[in-house]
């Protein structure tokens, strides 16, 4: 009786040993959980965005530029303005409807 119930246990260990290697992403060397298509979310994303997992695509540098404002030697921050031009241009700015 031991015997067989020591026996299933090892067929349960298994089995789950298997499930466990079955649920990682399928790119190589890549050990996150599956999110769909047999990829994690990561990989998935990459399929979405590019039409291929293995594609890396290096992010934006943001160019450093001066205010855009006369005379303002600042760097931009948003849209060409430092803060505190881009909060004047934007409270005079008519707003639309």
């Amino acid at each position: 009786m031991k015997a067989d119930s020591l026996n299933g246990k090892k067929e349960q260990q298994a089995n789950t040993q298997g499930r466990q290697n079955m649920n990682h992403c399928i790119i190589e060397n890549c050990t996150k959980p599956i999110k769909a298509k047999d990829l994690c979310a990561m990989h998935h994303q990459r399929l979405l965005r590019h039409g291929d997992p293995s594609i890396v695509r290096p992010r934006r540098v943001k160019q450093v530029t001066n205010c855009k404002w006369i005379k303002c030697t600042q760097l931009s921050k948003t849209k060409g303005f430092c803060a505190k031009h881009y909060y004047i241009q934007r409270t005079l700015s008519p707003e639309k409807d």
